[in-house]
């Protein structure tokens, strides 16, 4: 068996709330059959080796995660028309469905698709959970060097919604839009399907205020919308509370569930979310792009809550980079420490997916598959991080096969 030896000047083990050291210098990573065997520093592992690669001026690191994007909206890149609102996500998606009534053929949407992807991947992405609403929509990621898991996105208030689900092969794995826009019975049924395939449900929650004056009023201009595109229904009754509260009334929130954008949130609903174990994928770039506000990422760490990070879609971001949603998440919070930011892009963003034995960490039994991130000259233990989050597409990682 081939022992191959990766030296660096440093290793970003991409640890988040373990024992792992969070940088070690002068480190080695040990690989064998596809699989990290051992992490540790150069010398102590350089007797196992049949062979050692130098990285000189690098850090090595986990590859990136992106648990939330549409990549069915890349075509959307090139479109016109599609700006930002200001705390207007209504208004958003108005301009969003008018430019889809333009959209081009379908081998056109899939090609801009795949090249969003191989954009990802360069960047050093080496995982995507992609939700589209065409089914058409997941040959994007077959066989692809990122990882991509789709789910298709279903929607509608009305109960004979949950009549599509029931007409899809079960191993098709699903997920619910949104509280405002999905029926109970459809997020339900979604959810139970995926505690039969031992999937993940993913659902965007608490991303605009006008979500939750829907949900807690019944009124405001996400009702209007709905009554505008004849998607209100009089059997839909609105919960009277805040999104997390009426999921978990659902019995739908759980370690399996991933919340993306979490923007209007109380304690109480973090608090919950804590409890639950439910995950969180925060998407910095996309919430400025729309003007919708910040996520509370202070107190979702101090209930022990461990975000990963996602995009969004190109619809809603200027573009699909980790790396700059590690850099917008910065300067959103100055406070957080740069190394539990980059952990939220590599490990927190695994284990949001149920996919932390494989991915977003250096560590053993991972892939063998990760990064050589090129450094500045001179930088010191306390430089990397900083280093790492701030600089955003100026980056240029490159891969590391085994």
């Amino acid at each position: 068996m081939n022992r191959v030896l990766h030296r660096a000047p440093w290793l970003a083990t991409g640890s988040f709330g373990t024992d792992l050291p969070l940088l070690i210098a002068n480190g080695g990573v040990l690989v064998a059959d596809g699989r990290i065997q051992a992490v540790g520093p150069w010398a102590s592992l350089r007797q196992a080796a049949n062979q050692v690669i130098e990285h000189e001026g690098c850090v090595l690191a986990p590859g990136l995660v992106n648990c939330h994007t549409h990549l069915e909206l890349a075509w959307m890149a090139a479109v016109p028309g599609v700006p930002a609102a200001t705390d207007d996500m209504t208004g958003w998606i108005r301009k969003l469905l008018v430019r889809r009534k333009d959209a081009p053929d379908e081998p056109v949407i899939l090609a801009a698709g795949r090249a969003a992807l191989a954009s990802m991947a360069q960047a050093g992405t080496i995982m995507v959970l992609d939700i589209g609403n065409d089914l058409a929509s997941a040959a994007i990621g077959k066989n692809q060097p990122t990882r991509v898991n789709f789910l298709l996105e279903m929607l509608g208030l009305a109960v004979s919604a949950s009549n599509r689900l029931a007409a899809l092969p079960l191993e098709m794995a699903c997920t619910p839009h949104a509280p405002y826009s999905t029926g109970p019975a459809l997020i339900q049924g979604i959810k139970q399907r995926s505690r039969l395939n031992g999937g993940l449900l993913s659902i965007h929650v608490a991303e605009s205020a006008e979500e939750i004056r829907f949900l807690m009023n019944g009124d405001g201009p996400m009702m209007n919308f709905l009554l505008e595109r004849g998607a209100w229904t009089p059997s839909f009754t609105g919960p009277g509370t805040d999104a997390v509260t009426y999921l978990d009334r659902l019995q739908v929130l759980d370690r399996h569930t991933l919340c993306v954008h979490c923007v209007h949130l109380r304690d109480s609903e973090i608090d919950l979310l804590a409890r639950r174990q439910a995950k969180v994928c925060l998407c910095p770039g996309s919430n400025r792009h729309l003007g919708v506000g910040r996520a509370p990422v202070m107190a979702m760490l101090q209930r022990g809550l461990r975000p990963g990070l996602g995009t969004d879609s190109l619809a809603s971001n200027p573009g699909l980079s980790i790396w700059e949603e590690m850099r917008t998440l910065r300067q959103d919070w100055p406070e957080l420490d740069p190394a539990v930011v980059f952990a939220m892009a590599t490990s927190g963003g695994s284990q949001a997916l149920g996919l932390d034995r494989l991915y977003g960490l250096l560590t053993p039994g991972r892939t063998a598959r990760f990064l050589a991130v090129p450094l500045r000259a001179g930088l010191s233990s306390d430089e990397i991080f900083p280093y790492l989050t701030t600089l955003g597409d100026s980056l240029r990682p490159r891969w590391v096969e085994g």
